[in-house]
């Protein structure tokens, strides 16, 4: 199905640092818009990995990526790029967890499905280094998917790549001690395994709750708020739980 680059769009659905997207008017499905600023220099990288990594996801059974967000088309302009998705009309994980409690059931589906459609992604070489709650979108039937794919990198053996990626509060730590210590500006080798390092916290926050452990003291999303005091955040939390909450005697 090729939806013209003409059809209207509407309200938008969201926004971020590589485009806005909108719902098209009349049909299901959304219309991510990455705006060109300088159209000479060409198609900006987070697009051509972004567009690298849905060309891939699409080259599988519509089965096997059920847990990640389908591509209907891409339309490429001097000034544009318009990527058409599948609409989800449940929102993202993240409204969910600001306004409910997860019940039970839903928790476990919704880990289950979060996890395989990570393992798929990993499976086929896609490291999403951007795994929040915000990009996790939500269909009316509870149907899981993985989205926005701006920050994602297809994995070509060892090869340095940027630390400065995932939002601050599910960044590994392999990252943050990069940030906080050396700088954002050098390359590290790293895995796929910091894209497990964000689940396990959106886990966390789906179990417990979003409480003041494990965070930094200041809001998490405050511009103030920097690497090392998440690395510190990370570091008092597990010291609370392994040394001063234990209930072991010491030799």
């Amino acid at each position: 199905m090729r939806i013209a680059t003409s059809t209207p769009m509407g309200e938008p659905l969201g926004s971020g640092s590589f485009g806005t997207v909108y719902k098209l008017r009349g049909l299901p499905i959304a219309r991510k818009y990455i705006t060109l600023t300088e159209p000479r220099n060409g198609l900006p990288p987070e697009a051509i990995r972004e567009i690298a990594c849905l060309q891939r996801l699409k080259k599988f059974d519509s089965r096997a990526r059920v847990n990640c967000i389908d591509i209907l088309g891409i339309h490429i302009s001097r000034t544009a790029i318009m990527i058409d998705m599948e609409l989800m009309t449940g929102g993202t994980l993240g409204d969910l967890l600001d306004n409910s409690q997860l019940q039970p059931a839903l928790l476990l589906s919704y880990s289950v499905q979060m996890v395989k459609g990570l393992s798929f992604l990993h499976g086929v070489s896609i490291i999403h280094r951007d795994v929040t709650p915000g990009n996790i979108l939500i269909s009316s039937s509870n149907c899981l998917k993985i989205a926005d794919f701006g920050l994602s990198h297809l994995m070509s053996g060892i090869e340095p790549r940027t630390p400065l990626v995932c939002s601050l509060y599910y960044r590994a730590p392999e990252l943050l001690r990069v940030n906080a210590f050396v700088g954002d500006t050098r390359s590290l080798v790293y895995t796929c395994a910091v894209d497990n390092w964000s689940v396990g916290c959106i886990l966390r926050e789906m179990i417990i709750g979003q409480g003041p452990e494990f965070r930094p003291a200041r809001p998490t999303f405050s511009p103030t708020t920097s690497a090392i005091e998440q690395l510190d955040a990370i570091i008092r939390y597990e010291l609370w739980n392994t040394v001063i909450r234990a209930d072991t005697k010491w030799p």
